[in-house]
């Protein structure tokens, strides 16, 4: 456009316009090319396949449909800039990644139900308010775009349907036969299942998905769908969710180390709800994404009218709830731990001695721990073990001649748990030690789950005091180094870990594993193998299995609480904050490793994440709450009153009580820290609470 010579000093300004948006730092490409090559500081870089298809069978890159493809590529361009510096990209690259792909989900959507929003044929131009205001309740559905966007379990339920349809039954029906793990369904899967397959059909769907090559093997997880491989089919025609992250569907994964073991009881929910709804805060990066098309207004493109974009911003989403862990009663908690350090004084080095003198025997006669005859096998059994009633290599192991090791046990699960704590199978006690020693070490170091578990067999350092870890704390979209972290144990928990590394390293004497074995590398059931890797089926089924034996209460609904890492986690925390009971402090000491309370505090502000912190306090001052006289009451009763209504505490459930603390601690109208002073014998600490617009603070 020529411009009169008055005004030709606009040129400029008119063509950096139009051309603001065609280049980024992360873009390895020609704005026109159709297959961008895309770097946020990405070992590889990454393509983006313009190449898709609309609702009426166009392609994206056809001539008609050019004018979308250039708002698409502009606005993700310009999604990715500083607003505040003129369009340029100066903002971390870490942030310009989260922007890109909230942008790039947007788009999918539109793409994927372009019919709906007309898009195919009128592009973004029309685009209605209702449209819009749809566009954010469907992604604010849930907290995983993966399931509110990309609809992955529906999407991947109706991927395996199909699949098994195409595949000869009676094919899967001898796998199945022959690989009895791909009918194991535990009660996690069960508890945590989305998808909504048939129990019925689970297994064939397992045997369709393994034949085809849908698995991928994790030394942690076990065999689980290869949602990558699995994404190129179903979501091929789009941009992003063929590459995107997607949630392990629980239902579909199996350990070929699982041995049939169900819980005694149903298990007390992990969760006291789901994650639903997106966050009010994650959904704010959608709006703003959409927000992002107005910079695109003075390059003359087909976008939306700006009031049409002004509902984006007044459209009223609830954010969503976020769901709480379920809280395992402290009662309960301590008499698991103090069950755990029994068992270990009493039967520990009695079931690591037994392990080691079976595997030197089937070392020198070439044998299999299975193969052994009943008499070889009672040569080896400690007396410790034959007083205590051990009979039997293991209740489902199969003696020779008899049935293969696959074959189902016969007894009933109320049989199973009778004989296992009438202590008649070797190989379930040393299960249950195993499950005793992680849940001792997993509350004393109060680490991660996956970090215990890739706990290396060498884990102390030279004084054999200090337990060393790699932090696990991961970062999907970028590279990060893992840290080298150390935790003081008390004595009893190194000897259980010495206990541990003394069988490993009898085993590798005698070749039958290796120093990559890690430290929680357990015996199976079935005595196939000395040791198994510790994925998450195998860590759990230990822990699950001392809980059976140790009979851990059950709660009202007659369900017992199987004890998970992350709620080790949290009752760590919990007994730093309920320490004003009075506890002495060789006795927090021997949880925490440090005399010093300051030394305490910061190693769990720094191991124990926030949300799990702010239960743990919710807890502690629920459990205040109980106490009438406490001088914080009356002004806490009436802060929950004003807000949420409650006027009285003993007809309230103890998990809203909790919830509506939580919700107070998150929005700061209350308080609960330590209080650090120097008494007249040394160090001193208090618990003190604060009540927002109070005058003092409160002792806890």
């Amino acid at each position: 456009m020529l411009l009169p010579e008055s005004i030709q000093f606009l040129n400029n300004f008119l063509l950096k316009n139009i051309r603001l948006f065609e280049s980024a730092p992360w873009l390895l490409s020609n704005f026109d090319d159709d297959l961008w090559s895309v770097s946020f500081g990405f070992s590889q870089p990454i393509e983006l396949n313009w190449k898709i298809y609309l609702s009426d069978g166009s392609g994206l890159i056809d001539k008609k449909n050019r004018p979308l493809l250039t708002v698409f590529k502009h606005w993700l361009i310009a999604s990715t800039s500083n607003k505040d510096s003129g369009g340029l990209h100066t903002t971390a690259l870490k942030s310009q990644y989260v922007r890109f792909n909230t942008t790039l989900h947007i788009i999918d959507l539109f793409v994927m139900d372009c019919g709906e929003y007309n898009v195919a044929k009128f592009g973004l131009e029309m685009l209605t308010r209702n449209n819009l205001k749809d566009l954010l309740v469907r992604i604010s559905a849930n907290n995983e775009v993966a399931l509110s966007i990309y609809q992955w379990p529906v999407m991947l339920r109706g991927f395996c349907l199909e699949l098994l349809s195409k595949c000869d039954l009676k094919q899967l029906h001898r796998i199945v036969r022959q690989s009895p793990y791909l009918s194991v369904i535990t009660e996690d899967q069960k508890a945590n299942d989305v998808m909504g397959l048939p129990l019925e059909i689970v297994p064939y769907v397992r045997a369709a998905l393994l034949v085809e090559g849908f698995y991928v093997f994790n030394s942690t997880k076990g065999y689980h769908v290869h949602s990558a491989k699995v994404s190129r089919i179903i979501y091929s025609n789009t941009i992003a969710g063929i590459k995107s992250q997607k949630p392990i569907m629980p239902m579909l994964m199996f350990s070929l180390s699982d041995e049939i073991f169900t819980r005694e009881f149903d298990g007390v929910p992990i969760q006291t709800s789901q994650h639903s709804r997106m966050s009010a805060f994650n959904l704010r990066f959608y709006r703003i994404a959409l927000l992002d098309l107005r910079q695109l207004y003075p390059m003359s493109l087909a976008l939306p009218q700006a009031e049409t974009l002004d509902c984006v911003t007044e459209v009223f989403i609830e954010g969503g709830d976020q769901g709480r862990y379920g809280t395992v009663p402290a009662n309960v908690m301590r008499h698991s731990v103090a069950a755990a350090i029994k068992y270990h004084i009493n039967h520990g080095r009695a079931l690591v001695e037994t392990y080691c003198k079976l595997a030197s025997l089937c070392k020198e006669l070439s044998l299999s721990i299975a193969d052994l005859t009943e008499e070889q096998f009672q040569s080896c059994l400690h007396n410790e073990l034959k007083e205590l009633g051990v009979k039997k290599l293991g209740l489902a192991c199969r003696r020779p001649g008899f049935a293969a090791w696959t074959a189902p046990v016969t007894l009933s699960s109320k049989e199973y748990f009778a004989q296992v704590r009438k202590n008649v199978g070797f190989l379930e006690l040393l299960a249950i030690y195993y499950g005793a020693a992680q849940l001792v070490v997993g509350l004393l170091s109060a680490r991660r789950s996956k970090e215990l578990r890739d706990l290396p067999k060498n884990c102390f350092d030279r004084s054999r005091k200090w337990l060393v870890f790699l932090n696990q704390k991961a970062s999907r979209s970028t590279s990060v180094t893992r840290q080298l972290m150390a935790r003081p144990l008390d004595d009893i928990a190194v000897d259980m870990v010495a206990n541990i590394q003394w069988l490993h390293d009898e085993l590798e004497d005698l070749g039958f594993v290796d120093d990559t074995y890690p430290l929680f590398s357990a015996p199976g059931l079935k005595g196939a193998g000395w040791l198994i890797k510790p994925d998450v089926f195998i860590y759990y089924r230990n822990m699950d299995l001392f809980q059976d034996y140790i009979e851990s209460p059950l709660d009202a609904e007659g369900r017992r609480y199987y004890v998970r890492q992350h709620q080790l986690r949290r009752f760590f925390a919990l007994l730093f904050y309920t320490s004003f009971k009075g506890a002495r402090l060789d006795t927090l000491r021997w949880y925490f490793g440090h005399s010093d309370f300051k030394h305490i505090y910061n190693y769990i502000t720094s191991v124990v994440p926030g949300a799990d912190l702010r239960s743990a306090k919710a807890t502690a001052i629920a459990e205040r709450l109980t106490d009438h006289g406490w001088p914080a009451y009356k002004e806490l009763a009436q802060l929950l009153k004003d807000e949420f209504g409650v006027e009285n505490f003993k007809l309230a459930s103890t998990a809203r009580l909790e919830m509506y603390l939580d919700e107070l601690l998150k929005k700061e109208a209350v308080a609960l820290e330590p209080k650090f002073f120097i008494g007249s014998s040394g160090e001193k600490m208090q618990i003190m609470v604060l009540v927002r617009g109070g005058e003092r603070e409160y002792q806890m």
